[in-house]
């Protein structure tokens, strides 16, 4: 009897890890942007009903440590380019660093975000909710007003973790941001999440 109730909870994990949406990518406009994330540890999305999303879909493998998703990101001016960048738990050079100087529990902070309110938001609810990005992910969120257009992914980048990358996609655009800070509170031990916020098409 244990053991085909082991097997059943196995089976359900199996699926749920390897549970995702996928996106048509070559819909338009071609504004899409990607994130792929290979050995990132927790991560968190609001809404959280992304598979009923068009414009924003998730694939998260916990068994191989991988996450991708991509957003259909609603430009406000439909001239910019899409852009490239990696983020890893290695290269933290203070030439890279253009955000969150003001706050003295950030380490270092890299941005791609037109919107240097929004900006700030995520660098200070990252800086209060500590390594949690589902409290990070809801915080903004309820900040901005549960806006319907607007999608949020948040991901706990863990600084141990070997051969850890995250290729990702960015506009230069004011619907579109992406956060990857590293923090230091007092009591804990330093943390770092990536956070992209995206105005969506399809909503």
């Amino acid at each position: 009897m244990w053991s085909r109730v082991l097997f059943v909870f196995l089976s359900v994990v199996a699926a749920l890890t390897e549970a995702g949406a996928t996106c048509d990518l070559t819909v338009q406009p071609a504004t899409w942007a990607r994130v792929m994330a290979r050995n990132v540890f927790f991560n968190a999305w609001e809404p959280d009903s992304y598979f009923n999303l068009p414009g924003f879909c998730v694939n998260n493998d916990m068994m191989s440590h991988s996450l991708n998703y991509s957003s259909h990101v609603n430009l406000a001016d439909q001239s910019v380019q899409v852009k490239q960048d990696v983020a890893t738990n290695t290269n933290f050079s203070d030439s890279l660093i253009n955000c969150g100087q003001n706050n003295s529990r950030v380490q270092w902070c890299q941005s791609h975000c037109a919107n240097k309110q929004l900006e700030n938001l995520i660098i200070s609810t990252a800086v209060i909710n500590g390594s949690l990005p589902l409290a990070t992910a809801k915080q903004v969120y309820s900040t901005l007003g549960s806006p319907n257009n607007t999608t949020i992914a948040s991901i706990q980048v863990d600084l141990y973790a070997q051969n850890l990358r995250i290729d990702y996609d960015y506009y230069d655009d004011v619907n579109f941001c992406s956060v990857y800070v590293k923090v230091k509170n007092p009591t804990m031990f330093p943390y770092a999440l990536f956070v992209t916020v995206q105005k969506v098409l399809g909503l």
